[in-house]
């Protein structure tokens, strides 16, 4: 849509000490009533040809290829020949020579050593521009020097044998930009949270994006407003290319997740693969995706893409894809912006991504005409869609006391809820079912300090909206996929999930990988192809401080009471009526 701008064509010459920010126009409200379409997939009709369809479908699936790099600032007063990166993050290869990347890359110039210049810009873009696509000025950027690397291409997979050379070239950052929906998510919902990185500066630097330039991409420096405008182009096009239809994907929990990174800002892991689900989505227009998939420091900025692994998680039997996993269809969804965090001083399991489509139409959108939103992608039928239908009816959370955890609904015309002993220290207990309040009586706890943490409830109203989650008859087998589900962080939004597989069995223990964080207690473990109860969650795994170590926190490590063992008292107890 920008394309045809003749002002594109332009260059001008920029004073190098001009210190100051632009901001850059955003597209018209005709461009943006063009964005509409393309969400909608009303931009361009469909011929009504069979073959040539079927060659449009096809074609769709392969959407423009994406590469992960490390992007790395040098340290500065090196040589061009001895240069070491001081600092790295993953990014995201566009086309036409553009990284996109996140706002931690530029942790080292919050320092008192750093230029000026530098600290004042970065300090200016954190506290005075929201919205706002600034054009970096060139004295700012002339004294931050970055590398890009990445992967050679080639044909073939990725094999032990096919090792591929790392390119390297260096690059410039260009544009910066604070997305409104990650400022307002972190400081309203996450304020009491710490992040990796983030004790020397505002925390608002994780709602920064970057677009750095591979130098050599670009003939000539261009002024503020020229530079920002073609950045835009290519802001657009990635939208239009990426989120459009057709939706085959969607950002929903359960759904499988793939991220692509260079862990610890080093190239010798670079094209590192961890794989997850949607946990949660949260904020503002879902803006943050909370995923088990692991990363560590380094893995900031790397893509996170949603994946078609042709798996039902719950209600129908897994089937894995007649197909290598290199050549699953997979769409682009977030940025990894934060692999390491502590709520209320516990160490967090969870990666945390910007939600992309979110992200970018909120700096895309700048007409006060909102219609646009209603553009939202859909993928009728996609089995995971099953998953939060069914489980949001079944888990509710359950208070206790400034605390809360979490319960599992086993009977809804009695209104019995399985829950852990701990989480339900009195006698009256106040529950969350969805957005209403409600009071439930405990019928039954197991006494303190004994392994079988169980606790029975019984809610007081009537509930037909809930769903009863059947318990296994039958322990499952070692190495079989699991989920979880809980309200590890606020009690207040949907239930997280996390996956993972039973790693250990005993007659009185399942113990998985999942995910499991406090508040996690009382909820389910759910087998991954029949959707019935394997377990209850109970805890997860603390170290004891020594004199040479802290206290440490397992969340991978956790166990659960099976669901065989509290199955035949719970039946013979709602047969009689809850008597």
């Amino acid at each position: 849509l920008l394309a045809n701008d003749p002002s594109l064509e332009k260059s001008s010459n920029r004073n190098p000490s001009v210190c100051s920010s632009v901001a850059i126009r955003s597209p018209t409200s005709v461009e943006f009533r063009k964005l509409k379409q393309i969400e909608k997939g009303r931009l361009k009709k469909v011929p009504t040809n069979t073959s040539h369809s079927r060659e449009q479908r096809a074609s769709s699936m392969d959407r423009p290829m994406l590469r992960n790099v490390l992007v790395s600032q040098l340290t500065p007063g090196k040589t061009r020949h001895d240069d070491h990166p001081a600092f790295g993050v993953s990014g995201l290869l566009l086309s036409d020579g553009w990284i996109l990347s996140h706002g931690s890359l530029l942790s080292p110039n919050f320092s008192e050593a750093r230029p000026h210049d530098i600290r004042d810009f970065l300090l200016a873009v954190q506290k005075e521009f929201e919205r706002d696509v600034v054009a970096v000025p060139q004295a700012v950027t002339e004294s931050m020097r970055f590398r890009m690397q990445c992967k050679e291409r080639d044909g073939g997979g990725e094999s032990i044998r096919s090792a591929r050379r790392i390119v390297e070239k260096d690059c410039s950052l260009r544009v910066v930009w604070r997305c409104p929906l990650l400022r307002r998510t972190l400081n309203d919902l996450l304020f009491s949270w710490s992040f990796e990185k983030i004790a020397k500066f505002d925390k608002s630097v994780l709602s920064i994006f970057l677009l750095l330039r591979v130098d050599g991409s670009s003939k000539s420096w261009e002024d503020d407003t020229t530079e920002g405008r073609r950045v835009l182009k290519y802001v657009f096009e990635f939208y239009r290319k990426h989120f459009g239809p057709p939706a085959s994907l969607e950002l929903t929990r359960g759904a499988s997740v793939e991220i692509d990174s260079a862990p610890f800002g080093n190239a010798v892991f670079l094209d590192s693969l961890s794989r997850g689900i949607v946990s949660n989505t949260l904020g503002e227009e879902d803006c943050v995706i909370l995923t088990d998939a692991n990363a560590v420091p380094g893995c900031e900025g790397a893509p996170v893409y949603l994946v078609d692994d042709k798996q039902a998680l719950i209600g129908r039997i897994c089937v894995s894809p007649h197909r290598s996993p290199g050549r699953r269809h997979r769409r682009i969804c977030g940025l990894v912006i934060a692999p390491l965090s502590w709520c209320r001083g516990e160490w967090v399991d969870y990666t945390f991504a910007a939600n992309l489509q979110a992200c970018l139409r909120k700096i895309l959108m700048r007409a006060p005409d909102k219609d646009y939103i209603a553009g939202a992608l859909t993928s009728p039928g996609a089995s995971h869609l099953l998953m939060p239908d069914l489980l949001d009816k079944s888990v509710i959370v359950v208070k206790c006391g400034s605390g809360w955890g979490t319960g599992v609904v086993v009977d809804v015309p009695t209104g019995t809820v399985l829950t852990c002993s701990h989480v339900a220290p009195g006698s009256r207990i106040k529950v969350m079912l969805g957005d209403k309040q409600d009071w439930a009586r405990l019928v039954y706890k197991t006494r303190d300090g004994q392994p079988f943490d169980v606790a029975v409830l019984r809610l007081e109203g009537k509930h037909e909206n809930l769903r009863a989650l059947p318990l296994a008859s039958e322990m499952p087998e070692r190495g079989a996929s699991v989920l979880t589900a809980g309200y590890p962080f606020f009690s207040s939004s949907p239930a997280s999930y996390s996956r993972g597989v039973v790693s250990r069995l005993t007659p009185c223990m399942i113990q998985t990988t999942c995910c499991v964080q406090s508040g996690a207690s009382g909820g389910p473990v759910i087998c991954c192809t029949s959707g019935r109860m394997l377990g209850l969650i109970v805890s997860n795994a603390v170290s004891t401080a020594s004199e040479h170590a802290a206290t440490a926190l397992y969340p991978r490590f956790n166990m659960a009471v099976p669901a065989t063992v509290i199955r035949k008292p719970i039946l013979e107890y709602v047969e009689t009526g809850g008597q």
